[in-house]
């Protein structure tokens, strides 16, 4: 079996791993001031042209209004059909939408128990899921082992430890007023 190449870090020190928390350190500010600017400049851009935008869609809108309303006073001109094709355009009327509708005051519970005992649970969505940090939290209380594990086909593992770095900014401000 061949071994896995790994490669070496060109940093040979602490001290060099100091200096290389430092620059990135600067290049996440220098990120977060072209960010800001990128921000600034797409708030410019966009209060430019939301009033004129808003503008157009409030015109769209009542035309819109008046075109629906003048088609449902004058149906009877579509000769018994749902649609008329217009020279810029067509204008009709769609089926809606089916929706399931309660009576009132009956909740959506009494009426999906109403249909189960009625129907069976044909129409009755029944949903099961694991409840995976339960069973974590259960074997770490020793409430559940690893064998009961093993039969179920699953077990308990710990992921590798990640690697992370925290930034100390107060330092680094220090170090960028001495000269």
């Amino acid at each position: 079996m061949a071994r896995q190449y790994k490669p070496k870090s060109i940093l040979n020190n602490f001290d060099e791993v100091n200096k290389e928390l430092l620059k990135i350190a600067k290049l996440q500010t220098e990120l977060a001031g072209l960010e800001a600017d990128r921000d600034k400049e797409k708030l410019q851009i966009e209060n430019k042209y939301s009033p004129k935008i808003k503008f157009r869609q409030q015109q769209i809108k009542m035309i819109e209004t008046e075109v629906e309303k003048f088609c449902k006073e004058h149906r009877r001109s579509f000769n018994n059909t749902k649609s008329l094709k217009l020279n810029f355009g067509i204008v009709g009327f769609r089926d809606g939408n089916y929706s399931l509708k309660k009576k009132t005051k009956l909740t959506w519970d009494v009426v999906r128990d109403k249909i189960e005992e009625l129907t069976g649970l044909k129409f009755i969505k029944v949903e099961k899921s694991l409840k995976k940090q339960e069973i974590i939290n259960a074997f770490n209380e020793k409430q559940i082992n690893e064998e009961i594990l093993a039969e179920a086909g699953c077990s308990v593992e710990q992921k590798k430890d990640e690697f992370y770095y925290q930034l100390n900014f107060r330092e680094i401000k220090k170090a960028e007023k001495k000269p």
